[in-house]
């Protein structure tokens, strides 16, 4: 327990100092097609079985690894393409926003659920203080 709280409060002070460059993020964030399983869970849901869903974003990546491109950039005769069941209208918002925003379940990474488990981590932490 001793060895826990030290390390508690040596990574409370370091978050303190900690900077975080949204900008550089970001640009990480577009590399590595972050949003490919997003894609083909959004297929699925068009009535895609997963497995072809799986396959056509494995073209979709393999076609923006040549053209050194994101989702985003594939042109809708490069989709027709790759599927015809694809276009930039039936893929709507695919950006690594749209899919973070979209994951509201439990432990998600929507803004809205990541606020709330910060609140139950400072009433944990709260807690625990008391009780120490």
């Amino acid at each position: 327990v001793d060895t826990w709280k030290a390390s508690i409060t040596i990574f409370a002070n370091m978050l303190q100092k900690t900077e975080f460059r949204m900008d550089r993020i970001e640009e990480q964030l577009s590399r590595g097609f972050l949003n490919a399983t997003d894609i083909a869970e959004h297929f699925a849901k068009q009535g895609i079985p997963f497995r072809e869903a799986h396959s056509i974003v494995g073209r979709m990546v393999k076609a923006c690894e040549v053209k050194g491109c994101d989702f985003e950039d594939l042109t809708d005769e490069e989709l027709q393409e790759i599927d015809e069941r694809v276009s930039r209208e039936s893929l709507g918002d695919i950006s690594i926003k749209a899919c973070v925003d979209a994951r509201v379940s439990f432990g998600g990474t929507a803004p809205s659920e990541v606020r709330r488990q910060i609140e139950v981590g400072k009433a944990f932490m709260e807690n625990l203080t008391k009780l120490v």
